[in-house]
């Protein structure tokens, strides 16, 4: 048997460019995109949903935002019911 070394893991620096709705650039140096994005936004609070939230913001007209998944087909189309 032989007897290897795992290589140490090292997180590098990466600049990253962060536009803002207005068209106003900012240059951030830091590890992952995460990691921008909390140093950019502080005056954002997130926090889990709970029910209430939910139905008031429903109920207000707030659409739900999904995040890092594909667009579904409605259920006619996946189903090959199309006119």
């Amino acid at each position: 048997m032989t007897d290897t070394k795992k290589r140490p893991y090292v997180r590098t620096l990466k600049a990253w460019t962060v536009m803002d709705a207005e068209g106003n650039e900012r240059l951030v140096r830091a590890y992952t995109a995460a990691d921008v994005l909390r140093h950019v936004t502080p005056q954002f609070v997130i926090a889990p949903a709970t029910h209430d939230d939910i139905i008031s913001l429903m109920a207000s007209g707030v659409m739900v935002e999904t995040v890092g998944l594909p667009e579904a087909a409605p259920a006619d189309e996946s189903a090959g019911l199309t006119d």
